[in-house]
């Protein structure tokens, strides 16, 4: 999921501290858009935070979907947790897109021109991955069917 990126800053001299942010105000209001897509994953994953605590959630969670993705990739996933890892990748692309949008459209004028571009790019970028999926969920499939096969094969029961 795309993030948004931060507030341009001045290029601070090696070893010096940067200046505060060009522009203090910032035109994208996250509460407003909150507001309107409150279930959207930006929130619990992309969005800018200090907690330690929020920081410490999103790595585990993190982890934890890469470890299924390894799963998935080596055909060791169970047909039920690949479907939960690509339903997961859609729901990630979907959101991310919606929020894109949303932004773009309620102040993309206002955006910087590198904000703009970067937010129109994901969307492209999460349009393709959805068109994707559904390629590679087959694929994922078939390899876990496979690694059935040769597990029972090399077990010595034939598989069906």
């Amino acid at each position: 999921m795309v993030g948004l990126p931060p507030p341009p800053t001045t290029q601070a001299p090696r070893g010096a501290s940067p200046d505060p942010p060009l522009d203090p105000g910032y035109p994208i209001d996250l509460d407003r858009i909150r507001a309107q897509i409150p279930r959207n994953l930006y929130w619990t994953t992309q969005a800018p935070t200090d907690d330690p605590e929020t920081k410490r959630r999103r790595d585990q969670e993190s982890s934890a979907w890469n470890v299924l993705y390894g799963r998935v990739l080596s055909g060791t996933a169970s047909a039920s947790q690949i479907r939960s890892y690509f339903d997961h990748r859609r729901q990630v692309s979907e959101d991310a897109i919606e929020f894109a949008e949303l932004v773009l459209a309620d102040y993309g004028s206002q955006l910087p021109d590198r904000d703009r571009g970067l937010l129109e790019l994901a969307v492209q970028m999460h349009q393709t991955r959805l068109a994707e999926l559904p390629r590679q969920e087959s694929e994922a499939q078939s390899r876990k069917e496979e690694q059935d096969r040769r597990r029972a094969e090399w077990n010595g029961r034939p598989q069906p």
